[in-house]
């Protein structure tokens, strides 16, 4: 079996790591992984983006609504929580109002890394996702 980098999961002979370039935001990313993702997927782009996103988090399960870090962080009155989602009625950056809502907190975006049909199941089960925008 190959070496693997324990820093991007890959065998040390295609490990990216060092072409990774840190990239500084004022918006906090959690990435709420799916366990196939985690450890079957080959490409691996939710963990590259999260190597890229210093301050960001990766956040392993299919259920989050027990997950007691997640709800930490939709507590964290520090944070404006949103979830990257593609929907009919979502938000974007542009939408009237927006950066009036956020005030001065640390914009909170959580991203589902899932194939779609496991992503439609991670947020149907994950009810404490429900209110966020």
């Amino acid at each position: 079996m190959a070496e693997k980098c324990y820093k991007c999961y890959r065998p040390k002979v295609s490990c990216y790591c060092k072409y990774i370039v840190p990239v500084r935001t004022p918006v906090k990313f959690v990435f709420l992984m799916h366990p196939k993702e985690a450890f079957r997927q080959k490409t691996g782009t939710g963990r590259l983006a999260s190597l890229s996103l210093p301050e960001s988090e990766i956040i392993i399960g299919v259920d989050f609504t027990q997950n007691k870090r997640v709800n930490d962080l939709l507590q964290d009155a520090q944070y404006y929580p949103v979830l990257m989602y593609p929907d009919e009625n979502a938000w974007t950056a542009s939408r009237p109002g927006f950066t009036k809502a956020i005030g001065d907190k640390t914009l909170l975006v959580f991203l589902v890394d899932a194939t779609w049909f496991l992503a439609k199941k991670m947020l149907r089960l994950s009810s404490n996702l429900f209110t966020i925008p």
